[in-house]
């Protein structure tokens, strides 16, 4: 009964190309074998079961239908392994449809090339009751449709990237799980410390993104007021002690070796931004607590206060901004900017800090978020001190 279904498709027009095709991907994704769908077309086309059209369709169907084993095979997989599956998915996919567009043309050029390449006869040729040549020319149809594809795909391949990653969105939790692991430091270049520090400077640049990032996440949590993005944005402090763990446990272990005075030097620049940027994530997570206890107690601060909060969250970013790009451009020359912001972080404190003594005393502030807002204000005091003591190693400065 399903060889009979089989023969009722010979592609002679546009519907039964689309349920060739149809059948194909279905077959292929019961068996999820390709190579037994192909084996399944060229026995029915060798008994003259199915024509050359219909083979042709048939093993497009193939095409898209063995893309399932890469779907499967990426459940329970890392982020990545999902992408490449949906890049699979999409290529094939694409590819088919843009056969089954010049569908008549594909088929004329399997049959003349293959015809003047091997010298043999024309694919739906009868001898007997068996058609001995229909399995050569649907295997080059097989070859051709991929080479065509592959052809196409690289010049178009960013695109494709960029759409696997659209249809396949990075979530928290996965984004948290891949950067809490090391990335760069590799223990077979212990005995090679100038390779050593520069796979620790690249740890360190990826350390001080994810201290900007949770920066950021946990900054606009008061806007949005959401408790749960908080404590969920908590976890990179987890991360970013993991990190410096591993950075200076490496680092450890390079001083070790037979190094020179100068890579020691470098060594212990790098722990002091390591611990540095630790403090800062530190920092960030008093922020995060405070804030949490705000949200959660539905406490809001004054205009005044709110107006205060924008203010030094903007200008401790844009410290963080420069000493962090500071580490990826090495740049000796930060000092006087430092200096520059961080009086400025601390004469705002200090400044919101009377401030607030004042909305106190007249009445405007109650204790308990006030309490809050001078919580949060050390926090960022001390975050302008961590980014100095940042700003002093990239500079040399002890």
């Amino acid at each position: 009964a399903f060889i009979e279904f089989l023969t009722r498709f010979q592609a002679q027009n546009l519907n039964e190309i689309l349920l060739c095709v149809l059948v194909g991907t279905v077959l292929t994704m019961a068996v999820q074998s390709s190579s037994a769908t192909v084996g399944i077309t060229m026995a029915l086309a060798s008994q003259g079961l199915i024509n050359f059209e219909g083979s042709v369709a048939l093993i497009l169907g193939d095409n898209i239908g063995t893309t399932i084993t890469a779907e499967l095979a990426s459940i329970g997989s890392n982020i990545n392994a999902h992408r490449t599956a949906r890049a699979h998915t999409m290529f094939n996919v694409i590819g088919v449809i843009f056969i089954i567009f010049i569908f008549p043309y594909f088929v004329n050029a399997v049959v003349y090339l293959t015809t003047n390449l091997l010298s043999i006869g024309h694919p739906d040729l009868l001898i007997g009751e068996e058609k001995p040549y229909i399995s050569r020319y649907i295997a080059n149809a097989h070859t051709l449709f991929n080479l065509i594809n592959a052809i196409i795909f690289l010049f178009i391949l960013p695109y494709l990237v960029k759409m696997a990653i659209l249809l396949t969105p990075r979530g928290k939790k996965e984004e948290i799980e891949e950067i809490y692991h090391i990335k760069y430091l590799d223990r077979r270049y212990l005995d090679s410390p100038e390779v050593a520090l520069v796979q620790t400077k690249q740890e360190i640049i990826r350390m001080a993104d994810e201290a900007q990032t949770m920066f950021d996440e946990v900054i606009g949590a008061l806007k949005i007021r959401n408790s749960k993005k908080v404590t969920k944005w908590k976890a990179r402090e987890d991360v970013l002690d993991n990190l410096q763990k591993e950075i200076i446990n490496f680092l450890v272990k390079v001083m070790q070796q037979n190094i020179i005075v100068e890579e020691s030097k470098e060594i212990t620049t790098l722990m002091r931004m390591t611990n540095n940027i630790e403090r800062i994530g530190d920092e960030i997570e008093d922020i995060a607590e405070a804030l949490e206890r705000m949200i959660e107690d539905k406490l809001y601060f004054s205009e005044q206060a709110i107006q205060d909060y924008v203010a030094i969250s903007s200008e401790t970013r844009e410290f963080l901004t420069l000493v962090f790009k500071g580490i990826k451009e090495e740049n000796k020359q930060i000092m006087p900017e430092a200096v520059k912001l961080v009086n400025s972080v601390n004469k705002m404190t200090e400044e919101m800090r009377l401030s607030h003594h004042d909305r106190l005393v007249e009445g405007v502030c109650e204790i308990d978020r006030g309490m809050i807002f001078i919580d949060i204000l050390n926090a960022f005091e001390k975050m302008g001190g961590s980014c100095y003591n940042v700003a002093q190693a990239i500079a040399g400065v002890r």
